[in-house]
């Protein structure tokens, strides 16, 4: 593995190759659906590439889903990486595609927050809380955080009741969510 991103890194950092080259091996998709990017589990790696990518001015496609549906924000927070959440985000420009994004569900009805939950990433789950909770306040993202706390997956489990059962030993997430409510 550590081969293949050594590689990508190389890819980024060769000036002589052509942007439209750049983009393909790093958007190129496996049969699970997922880049190399996706694929990585070092976060400073794809933090790196992605950083690089940026300076050249390299499109990193952020609209995909794989085989199971994950959009790129359930695949890395499921993996905790919160930095490289914030840099995605970053890259969406239009409030409405930030807003769908963050309710996309995937084949079990879970939303990128709720993955978190199933995977134990507090760190992704408490910067995507805090990201939702610092949008500005409109009636439109009071309908996004009320749709985003109360939309049930394939279980029937809402976010703020998921946040309430796993996070009983995490104030912080239980208070953002609770704050969160309020706006509803």
């Amino acid at each position: 593995e550590i081969g293949k991103f050594a590689f990508l890194k190389k890819i980024c950092f060769i000036s002589s190759l052509d942007k439209g080259t750049i983009e393909k091996s790093i958007n190129q998709k496996s049969g699970d659906g997922l880049t190399p990017l996706d694929s990585c589990n070092d976060e400073n790696t794809v933090l790196e590439i992605m950083d690089q990518m940026s300076k050249m001015g390299c499109h990193y496609d952020i609209d995909r889903t794989d085989v199971r549906e994950n959009n790129v924000l359930h695949i890395y927070a499921k993996k905790n990486f919160d930095r490289c959440l914030e840099n995605l985000l970053r890259m969406v420009e239009k409030d409405d595609d930030l807003r769908s994004m963050l309710l996309h569900k995937n084949r079990n009805g879970n939303t990128p927050l709720m993955a978190c939950l199933f995977k134990n990433s507090d760190r992704s789950l408490n910067f995507l809380l805090g990201f939702v909770l610092t949008m500005h306040r409109c009636d439109e993202n009071q309908r996004f955080i009320s749709s985003l706390l109360h939309e049930q997956n394939t279980k029937g489990d809402t976010l703020l009741s998921l946040i309430l059962h796993y996070q009983k030993g995490s104030l912080s997430s239980q208070t953002i969510a609770l704050e969160l409510e309020k706006y509803c």
